[in-house]
């Protein structure tokens, strides 16, 4: 179990990996359906390597899942860890 100093810092990290417009478009993106990286760049018009820098955010907080398919990565959302993250959120500010 956590204590409370290690709970703040987990929802710190998660905040930030969500608290930017370019990750929340990537969130939308995945939402449906696993995407490799190379499209889910040109979904959101970036470059391959400032998607790539991105998507590693949102896999370290938990908000991705990804899986290799032969040389490609794909990415789609854990939508259990993200709707945790919520209820988390809620449980934590008492709400």
């Amino acid at each position: 179990m956590m204590n409370n100093e290690g709970i703040l810092r987990l929802f710190e990290m998660r905040l930030k990996a969500i608290g930017n417009i370019v990750r929340l478009r990537i969130l939308i993106a995945v939402n449906s359906e696993p995407m490799p990286v190379n499209e889910i760049a040109k979904k959101v018009g970036l470059s391959h390597s400032a998607c790539s820098t991105h998507l590693s955010a949102l896999w370290q907080a938990g908000f991705l899942d990804r899986e290799k398919h032969g040389k490609e990565v794909y990415y789609s959302l854990n939508k259990e860890n993200f709707l945790n993250h919520q209820k988390e959120a809620r449980e934590l500010l008492n709400i």
